[in-house]
């Protein structure tokens, strides 16, 4: 009787430990699945982090080559407008010429030198407005570029913090 008394106690253990081993399989295959999971999470994350570089990248490089294209037209401009310029400090210096030699027509000749400093002032004008607006330009496309390398940088930064969580998991 004290044999079957010890013989159940013992099956009662084993029992016991047999659902102890069962419930550690179970507990070891859920950290298992949830290891899993968040290893599946940070490579998408580094996935849509690289994605998200390759287009930051790809947008740097179209804002590069606008700004070129926008330099390239600004030079073009600038020199339209030194040459009117040029231009117009040439003729100014002719219509002073002429009036030291036409003393007779000094009343005239004195009108067409307004004329031509008003040209040349509107010359002068006109090129710092082309200036000022290639300036605006320019710093709007560097603020855009350096928007895009703070998203890119952001989303760096979440890609690694999704990989340091990966790993401490």
């Amino acid at each position: 009787a004290a044999a079957a008394v010890a013989r159940r106690a013992a099956e009662a253990e084993v029992e016991t430990a047999e659902a102890r081993a069962a419930e550690a399989r179970e507990q070891r295959d859920a950290a298992v699945a949830e290891a899993d999971a968040r290893a599946d999470e940070a490579v998408g994350a580094e996935r849509r982090t690289a994605e998200a570089l390759r287009r930051t990248e790809d947008a740097m490089a179209a804002s590069k080559a606008e700004v070129k294209e926008q330099i390239r037209e600004a030079s073009r401009v600038v020199g339209e407008l030194d040459e009117a310029f040029e231009t117009a400090q040439g003729r100014l210096a002719a219509k002073e010429k002429q009036l030291d030699r036409q003393a007779e027509s000094a009343v005239a000749v004195r009108r067409e030198l307004d004329s031509a400093r008003a040209a040349a002032a509107e010359a002068e004008e006109a090129a710092e407005a082309a200036r000022m607006d290639i300036e605006a330009a320019v710093e709007s496309s560097v603020a855009k570029v350096v928007k895009m390398v703070q998203e890119r940088d952001a989303a760096l930064a979440r890609a690694a913090a999704a990989e340091e969580e990966a790993q401490a998991a």
